[in-house]
C-alpha cells in the first residue's frame, strides 16, 4: 500500500504491465477486470505513474502516451 511505480520508456518499444491473477489496474478511473494488463506506447519519454493502493489496486495518476488494455 502507497508503493509508487513511474514506468518510462526509453526506446520504440511498448512496455506491457502485467498483474497478476487477482490484482487490477485502475485505469483513468476505471477498473479494468483482475489480471487484465496495460501496454504502454512506443516512444522515448512516454510514461505512466502509478500508485498501490488499500486494495491492491495499480491506480495510474498520470501518463503520456498511449495506455491501452490488453488481455
Amino acid at each position: 500500500v502507497g508503493m509508487n511505480y513511474i514506468i518510462y520508456n526509453t526506446g520504440a518499444f511498448t512496455i506491457t504491465i502485467d498483474p497478476n491473477s487477482s490484482d487490477v489496474i485502475v485505469r483513468d478511473g476505471t477498473i479494468q477486470a483482475a489480471g487484465i494488463s496495460m501496454t504502454l506506447s512506443s516512444g522515448v519519454g512516454n510514461h505512466v505513474a502509478l500508485v498501490c493502493d488499500a486494495a491492491n489496486h495499480l491506480v495510474t495518476v498520470g501518463f503520456k502516451g498511449t495506455l491501452a488494455a490488453g488481455a
